[in-house]
C-alpha cells in the first residue's frame, strides 16, 4: 500500500481507499458543523420572533439555507376550528398554487394534511414515490416541477398544531441526519408558534376584558345618572309633603315621609357609590391635590356622622397627634375616604362599642423617602377573618350575606375608597382580629403647614 505525507495536517494518509475514507468523514464532520449552525441561527431568530408571521419568515428563510437543491419551502397551522390547515408561508410557490392551497381541509389525501392529521413525518425522495402514495397529485407535481418532498408536523405535547415542507428540484435520498435536522427544525418552529399562540391568546383575552370593562363602566355610569333623576324628585316632594304644604299630616304621616326619606337617601348613597366606582374603573376621575389641614377634614365630617353614631350607641374618639398637620391630598377626596371608613366601622360595630380616629407622623423609610401620615380608623367590631382581609378591597364584596342582618351597601365603599388613596399618591390597608377589632390605615404624603385662612 502506498503511503504518502499530509504536509497540510501533518498526518499520513493512504492511497486509494482510506484516503476517500477520509474525506468522507471531513465533509460530514463539516456538514454536522453547518448542520449545528443553522440550528443556532434559527434559535436565534425564533428568540425575537413574536407573532406567528414573524416565526414562519424565520423558519422558512433558515430551512431554504440548510439543506442545498431547495425548490419550495411551506409553513401553515390549523384552523382555529382543527379541520383545516391554513398557509402561513410559502417561498418559490407560484401564487396561483399559493390561492389553490391555501386553506387545505385535514381530510385531504395529501402530503401536508397527513402529516398533521396523523401526526408523523412523510418522506418522499423520488417521483415514483408521489406515484406510489399520491397518484392523484402526480399533476400538480409535474407542474411544479418538485421531484421530492420531506414534511414533519409541527407537535406540542404529542399534538400536531400545524406542518412544515420542503420540496426539492431532483431526487434526494433523505440521510439520517437530513432527517434529524428538519425534525429538529420543525420541533422548534412548534414550540416558538405555541409560544406565539399563547401570547396572542392572552392579548385578545386582555382586550375582551378591557372591553367588557369599560362596557361595565357605561353601563353603570348611564344607570347611576338614569337613577338620581328620579330620585331627586322623589326627595323633593317628601319635603313638599311634610312641610305640609299639600294640606296638615297625622304624626304617623309624619314618621312615614321620615323613613321613605331615609330609604330615599340610602338609595341615593347606593347610586353615589355606583357612579363613582363606574368614574374609577374609566379613569375619570380627576385629583386636585393640595396641602389639607387634617384636622379640618375631620371637624367636617363630624356632624354627618355623629347621627349614625348616636343611633348605633357607639361611641366615637379623635385622636390626632398634631392639630395642625397637613396632607398632600385632594380635599373632597380624602372626605369620601374617611366617610367611607367611618361609615364602615359604625356599621359593623354592635351597640355599646367604640369606634377611634387617629392621625400620626411616619417617619420616611428605604420603602418609601417620603415623610408620611397615618390616618386609622379602628373599631371594636365583629371583625374580618384573615384569608378575607383582602378581599374587603375588591368591588361587590359584602363579607356579612345574612340578609337578615342590618348591614346593607353594594360593596364598593373600599374598592372605591382604596383607588382613590391610591390616586392620591398614598394607600389603604386593613388589619383584623376577628371578634375583637378591625384597622383600616390611610397612607398620605405629608405636606408643608398651610394657613387654613387661605382659601
Amino acid at each position: 500500500m502506498e503511503i504518502e505525507f499530509d504536509r497540510e495536517r501533518n498526518t499520513t494518509i493512504s492511497k486509494g481507499g482510506e484516503t476517500e475514507q477520509l474525506r468522507a468523514k471531513i465533509r460530514e464532520t463539516e456538514e454536522a458543523r453547518l448542520r449545528a449552525l443553522q440550528l443556532h441561527l434559527l434559535t436565534a431568530s425564533l428568540s425575537v420572533a413574536a407573532t406567528p408571521a414573524d416565526i414562519a419568515s424565520a423558519v422558512v428563510d433558515r430551512v431554504e439555507l440548510s439543506f442545498p437543491g431547495v425548490a419550495g419551502v411551506v409553513m401553515a397551522r390549523r384552523s382555529k376550528l382543527g379541520d383545516s390547515l391554513e398557509l402561513m408561508r410559502a417561498r418559490d410557490m407560484p401564487p396561483e398554487i399559493f390561492e389553490q392551497w391555501r386553506s387545505i381541509p385535514l381530510s385531504l389525501r395529501a402530503p401536508l394534511s397527513d402529516a398533521a392529521r396523523e401526526a408523523r413525518p412523510i418522506f418522499l425522495e423520488s417521483p415514483a414515490d408521489w406515484h406510489q402514495h399520491y397518484p392523484e397529485l402526480v399533476p400538480l407535481l409535474e407542474e411544479t416541477g418538485h421531484k421530492a418532498q420531506m414534511v414533519a408536523p409541527l407537535l406540542v405535547a404529542s399534538h400536531s398544531i400545524g406542518v412544515m415542507g420542503v420540496a426539492f428540484r431532483e431526487p434526494r435520498q433523505f440521510s439520517a441526519a437530513d432527517r434529524e435536522l428538519f425534525l429538529s427544525v420543525a420541533a422548534q418552529c412548534a414550540l416558538a408558534l405555541e409560544r406565539a399562540r399563547l401570547f396572542e391568546a392572552e392579548k385578545e383575552a386582555r382586550t375582551a376584558a378591557e372591553d367588557a370593562n369599560r362596557a361595565k363602566g357605561d353601563f353603570l355610569a348611564s344607570m347611576s345618572h338614569e337613577l338620581r333623576t328620579p330620585l331627586g324628585a322623589i326627595a323633593g316632594h317628601i319635603d313638599i309633603l311634610a312641610l305640609n304644604l299639600y294640606g296638615p299630616t297625622t304624626p304617623e304621616q309624619q314618621d312615614a315621609l321620615r323613613r321613605v326619606k331615609r330609604a330615599q337617601q340610602h338609595l341615593l348613597g347606593i347610586v353615589d357609590d355606583l357612579l363613582s366606582f363606574a368614574r374609577m374603573e374609566r379613569g375619570r376621575v380627576e385629583f386636585v391635590m393640595t396641602p389639607v389641614k387634617l384636622r379640618e377634614v375631620i371637624d367636617d365630617l363630624g356632624p354627618m356622622i355623629a347621627p349614625q353614631f348616636t343611633a348605633a350607641d357607639v361611641e366615637y374618639t379623635v385622636d390626632v397627634a398634631d392639630e395642625s398637620i397637613a396632607v398632600k391630598a385632594d380635599r373632597g377626596k380624602l372626605s369620601q375616604v374617611l366617610l367611607n371608613l367611618l361609615t364602615n366601622a359604625v356599621k359593623f360595630t354592635p351597640a355599646g362599642g367604640r369606634v377611634s380616629l387617629t392621625a400620626i407622623d411616619l417617619p420616611a423609610s428605604a420603602a418609601d423617602e417620603r415623610p408620611l401620615v397615618a390616618i386609622t380608623v379602628t373599631d371594636s367590631g365583629i371583625g374580618i377573618p384573615a384569608d378575607k382581609l383582602q378581599a374587603v378591597f375588591d368591588p361587590f364584596v359584602q363579607l356579612d350575606t345574612d340578609p337578615a342582618k342590618r348591614h346593607q351597601g353594594t360593596g364598593l365603599g373600599l374598592a372605591i375608597s382604596r383607588d382613590l388613596a391610591r390616586g392620591m399618591g398614598g394607600d389603604l390597608t386593613a388589619e383584623s382580629t376577628p371578634g375583637v377589632s378591625t384597622t383600616f390605615t390611610l397612607v398620605l404624603e405629608k405636606s408643608p403647614l398651610v394657613d387654613s385662612s387661605v382659601p
